[in-house]
Order: structure tokens, then sequence, then C-alpha cells
């Protein structure tokens, strides 16, 4: 009786997922989000002390998989299953949790059909559609008219392949060819070299993240592809974890002038003004220049005249509008740092960086900074850097909080907020 109230006490939940190999950082992203988890509400839920049991799948090996699963279950006996990355070794499950009855969480395995064949099967991650329509939309609408596509040889690699060729034909793109990769393959040059000699204009690849998607986006840039001008159209491949492993021939680095073309645009937390001109020359300037004017030859033409009607448009937007003809050097700081974000604004920025839009200011300007901001587009996405919390809490759909250069936590700004590290730790004061 004693075992079997201890037993009832205890909820034991399985978890599979590579612990070690070339994908072992899925792995070690999963098993950091529990013991986070459990570090901040503790290992048990109303007196059940929850117990989690790892089990190390190193790769795509639906035999072991399902070995791990059948041991979890019956020797074990965990309650619930979860973890897995690869489709296949998920779907080799399918039996295996039906027949034990037994909820399955997947962490990934982004096959379309993979939740219908089990219903205990549950997701939280995607599908591979879900990354590959935007892709292909983006490509459609950016000029981009032939692609070749390669992909991994399994499940989540066809969907992707399929999901890819529907949206950029639809568009009246034209895929050169398509071809799929066995997934144990580890030399892609070859098949790169022949996407060399297609010449289409991008290619369009799908991997599993981690050795394969890294080996892939290098061997573009080795064997030529990115000097020859294919793009290089990805999903997955090119998150952050994974360009530390990524070359430097393979991650373009682009002028400040060139990010601004692609619509990336930024401030700085020193303004970078002409200060001995005038205020709406300052903006026009900036309109000439997304022109492609020379504008020191045209004052006094035509064209200067229109990025002058442009500049003092988003100046009335901001809100400064009246000091149009003033001197940079005359205005208050609060207005100079309105200034250089109206100069952004003209740059027609997709995304817009603000460091730090208030250092410098006198406290008696901060507030003409905050009302500017709340004038800002909202088809904009603006990534603001700043310490001055009631500007942070006033305008942030969504907080990243670093301690010494690392992702403390993220989260909206309520939970920020009540978030008890974040006050003891950054904020030092309490936000009610």
């Amino acid at each position: 009786m004693g075992v079997d109230a201890a037993q009832a006490a205890k909820v034991k939940v399985g978890f599979i997922a590579p612990f070690s190999g070339g994908f072992a950082l899925w792995g070690k992203q999963f098993k950091d989000s529990v013991q986070a988890f459990q570090k901040l509400h503790g290992t048990s839920i109303n007196g059940t002390e929850i117990e989690v049991i790892y089990r190390d799948v190193d790769g795509p090996d639906p035999a072991k998989a399902k070995q791990l699963a059948e041991e979890l279950i019956l020797r074990d006996r965990i309650k619930i299953l979860t973890g897995l990355v690869f489709s296949n070794n998920t779907m080799a499950l399918a039996p295996v949790i039906d027949e034990a009855k037994i909820p399955f969480v997947i962490m990934n395995a982004a096959t379309s059909k993979i939740t219908r064949m089990s219903d205990m099967f549950v997701r939280v991650s995607m599908t591979l559609p879900q990354q590959s329509r935007p892709v292909a939309l983006w490509a459609a609408k950016n000029d981009i008219k032939t692609v070749y596509t390669i992909v991994s040889d399994y499940a989540p690699g066809h969907d992707a392949e399929k999901q890819f060729i529907k949206d950029f034909t639809s568009k009246g793109g034209k895929i050169v060819k398509s071809v799929r990769i066995p997934l144990r393959t580890t030399d892609y040059a070859p098949f790169l070299e022949n996407v060399l000699q297609a010449k289409p204009d991008a290619l369009y690849i799908f991997m599993p993240a981690g050795p394969p998607s890294i080996a892939t986006v290098n061997a573009w840039a080795k064997r030529g592809l990115k000097k020859a001008g294919i793009q290089l159209l990805a999903t997955g491949e090119m998150q952050q974890l994974y360009l530390p492993a990524v070359g430097d021939a393979a991650i373009q680095k682009l002028k400040p002038e060139e990010r601004v073309k692609r619509g990336l645009v930024r401030t700085h937390q020193i303004n970078t003004l002409l200060t001995e001109t005038n205020v709406r020359e300052n903006a026009a300037i900036a309109v000439a220049e997304r022109e492609g004017y020379a504008w020191r030859s045209m004052r006094y033409k035509k064209q200067w005249r229109a990025c002058l009607e442009e500049a003092q448009t988003a100046l009335d937007d901001i809100g400064i509008g009246g000091v149009g003809d003033q001197l940079v050097s005359e205005l208050p700081y609060g207005q100079q740092r309105l200034l250089e974000i109206v100069i952004a604004l003209v740059l027609k920025p997709r995304v817009l960086l603000l460091d730090e839009p208030g250092a410098g200011a006198p406290s008696s300007e901060v507030h003409v900074i905050h009302d500017a901001l709340d004038k800002l587009p909202a088809d904009i996405a603006i990534l603001i850097i700043e310490h001055d919390m009631d500007l942070v809490f006033r305008f942030a759909a969504e907080i990243i909080v670093l301690v010494q250069g690392a992702i403390l936590t993220r989260d909206v700004p309520a939970r920020i907020a009540a978030n008890e590290e974040v006050r003891a730790v950054y904020l030092g004061r309490s936000m009610e």
C-alpha cells in the first residue's frame, strides 16, 4: 500500500530527444526549458510530484525511438510522453501510443499529417507548409522568377517542397528543377554544383536544422552560388541558434546604405545631424538620398522642391513642422532627437531600430519624444533599445530583458513588470 500511495503521488513524464550528436542543441533547449519552468513553478502540481525521465535518440532513427518509448511505457510506467524532433521518429510511435493510450506532446516533428495519425498526439510546434508558404509568396513578390528546390527526402521535406511549389507557381513563378536528397547525406557539393549550372534566380531548401542545414548553407556560399547571384530561400535553416556555425562567407555583410535600401533603418544614441543646415533641409537630404538624387547639384531644381515638400510633411506628422526653417544647432536637444526619427522615417523603413531615442534629452523634453513615438506608423516593425522604463512600458508590445548581454526573459509588459527576477536584477523598483 505504501508503494502504491507513493506512485499515486508521482506522475512520470517520458522525454525523448537528441541529447548527443549533431542535433543535441534541440535536446538541450528542450531540457533547459523544462528545468527553467520547474525552477520557477516547482516540481509538483497540487501535491503530485512530476518526474521527467530523459532518453536520447541522437537523430533520425525510428526503430530506436520506438524502443525507447516502449521502455518508458512498460518499465518506467510513464503517464505522458513528450519530445521528439524528427517526423519519421514520431510517426513510428503512433501504434505504441495508441495501444498504451497515453498522451504524446510533440515538440517539433512538423509533417502535416502527424496529428492525424493518433488521437493521442498533440503538437506544440508548427507544420512545414506554414513556413514554406510565406517564403514562396515573398519570392514571387520580390521579382524572383525561377527557383530550384532541394529538400531532404522524408515526410517534412516532401511537405515543404509541395507547398513551396504550389504557392510559387500560383503567382507565375517557374520551378527549374526539384531534387530530394537522402536524409543521411553529408556531402552537398555535387547537388549545389547542379544548381549553379542551372542558373535559377534562387534556391529554396529544406533541411533538418542542424548539421544538414549548416552544411547546405555553407555549400551554397563555397560552391559559388552566392557569388553568382543565386539567392538562398530558407526558413529554420538560418535561425539564430545556428548562425555561429555558418561560415562568414554565407552571411552577407551589407554596408549601411545597402541595409537602408532593403528597409532596415536605425537611429543612433548620439545625433548625426547637419547642425548648420535647417531642419527641413536635413530631412530633405535624406529624401534625396533615398531617391538617388545628387542633392548638392540640384538645390533649386524641381526634384529638390519635391524633397523639401515631403520633408515638411514628415516633420508635420511627427509634431515639429513649425521649426522647419530653424538651424538644427538652435533646436532643443529633444527636438533634435525627433529630427533623427524623421530622417529615419523618410527613408521608408520596414524595420526601424531606435537606439535609446530619449538619450541625452533633459527630463523636461522627454514627454515630447514620448508623444512623437505615439505617432509612428503602425505598419513599421519597431525595435527600441532603451533604459527609460516609462518609455518601454508605454510603447512595447513585447519586452526582451538583457542582463550582461544574455537574454534573461521575454514576455508581454504586464508579465515583465510582475516578474520577480526582473524586478530584482534589472528594474530595481516596484512597477505598481
